[in-house]
C-alpha cells in the first residue's frame, strides 16, 4: 500500500483483526467556489486480496457518511471502472460529473515514448467519474425527507 496521504487529509483504516487491509484519505480542507463546504477523496486503497468484495465502497461510504453527518457534501473521483460501476448501482452516490478523454501515458505521465505500458507508447480512452453521496434522495433523484 502506498502510504502517502496529503497533510490536509485524515487516514480512515480498515482492519481484518489487527492487519490493515484498506485506507480512505479524504481531503478535509477542499474549498471550491461553488461550494466552499465540500470533501472529496483524495485516495481509497485495499490490499489486492480484499479487493472486489466491496470494502472499498463500503469504506468510502462510512467515510462519506461521517463527512453528511458533518454537514459537508463528499465527492469521490475515480477512472477505475469498477469502482464507477458499483458506485453507479448504490442508492447514496449520484453522478455528479464525466469527464472523457484520449491520453497517452506520455502526456499523461510524463513519459519517454516506449517507457512503460508494453512499450507500445499507445493512446487509451480515460473516463472519469465524479459521484457526490446523497444518502437522502432515491434512484430517481427525488430528495427524501432526512434531517437535512
Amino acid at each position: 500500500m502506498n502510504k502517502t496521504i496529503v497533510n490536509q487529509g485524515i487516514c480512515y483504516g480498515l482492519y481484518d483483526g489487527d492487519e490493515i487491509v484498506g485506507f480512505c484519505g479524504p481531503l478535509m480542507h477542499f474549498p471550491t467556489n461553488y461550494n466552499p463546504k465540500i470533501k472529496r477523496t483524495q485516495r481509497v486503497v485495499i490490499l489486492p486480496d480484499y479487493q472486489g468484495i466491496g470494502l472499498g465502497t463500503r469504506l468510502e461510504e462510512v467515510v462519506a457518511q461521517i463527512c453528511y453527518d458533518r454537514g459537508y457534501d463528499y465527492v469521490t473521483t475515480t477512472s477505475s471502472r469498477n469502482y464507477i460501476a458499483a458506485l453507479r448501482k448504490s442508492k447514496k452516490w449520484r453522478l455528479y460529473n464525466v469527464t472523457r478523454y484520449n491520453a497517452s501515458p506520455q502526456k499523461m505521465y510524463g513519459r519517454k515514448k516506449g517507457v512503460g505500458y508494453g512499450g507500445r507508447g499507445k493512446g487509451r480512452k480515460v473516463t472519469t467519474c465524479s459521484f457526490m453521496y446523497k444518502p437522502g434522495d432515491d434512484k430517481d433523484g427525488k430528495t427524501k425527507e432526512t434531517n437535512r
